[in-house]
């Protein structure tokens, strides 16, 4: 099952309606910056709650506010929403959850393709050992020293997929 955010595109009310419904000590920001327009929010939480500044005798409850996208998103008081539409979308998964769920496959990963890389230049080290004399590759050789050239550069082709570890929360 997949996780899911409630997004919610709200036309709020207008000015005039904002003042005839809501009580004067209940209207924020959105009474005066935008009346009657359209605003994509998400659902308020306990976090934006805290962050926020909430008058005195404000509710503290998340579920009578929904909150602009980000993670420092101003609060608005559903009693300003007009009309509302919710669209369930995919949640973004923090980063940690992800690399806690990639670092097994991309450990296999690597292992297989380390695995090759080694193997490749086991077989070209032996293909070496046969064909060389002190090191050297003689002249006949040609054709065994174009093999062993490409064997090891396969090793390091494999050797460049290999991930490089990076620390979550880094920035490049």
């Amino acid at each position: 099952m997949n996780a899911t955010a409630n997004i919610h595109q709200v036309k709020l009310k207008t000015r005039k309606e904002m003042e005839r419904t809501i009580p004067r000590e209940k209207l924020g920001w959105w009474h005066d910056v935008c009346p009657g327009q359209r605003l994509t929010l998400r659902d308020a939480t306990e976090a934006d709650i805290a962050r926020c500044m909430m008058r005195k005798g404000s509710s503290l409850d998340p579920a009578d506010y929904l909150c602009e996208l980000g993670e420092d998103g101003s609060l608005v008081n559903k009693l300003a929403i007009d009309s509302m539409h919710t669209y369930a979308v995919p949640a973004a998964i923090d980063a940690a959850r992800l690399h806690d769920r990639l670092l097994p496959i991309t450990t296999n990963v690597a292992s297989v393709i380390g695995d090759a890389a080694a193997l490749i230049e086991r077989e070209a080290a032996s293909l070496a050992e046969g064909h060389t004399y002190d090191g050297e590759w003689p002249a006949h050789e040609d054709i065994a020293k174009a093999a062993y050239d490409e064997m090891l550069a396969r090793a390091a082709a494999l050797r460049g997929l290999l991930p490089t570890p990076i620390a979550i929360g880094a920035t490049a």
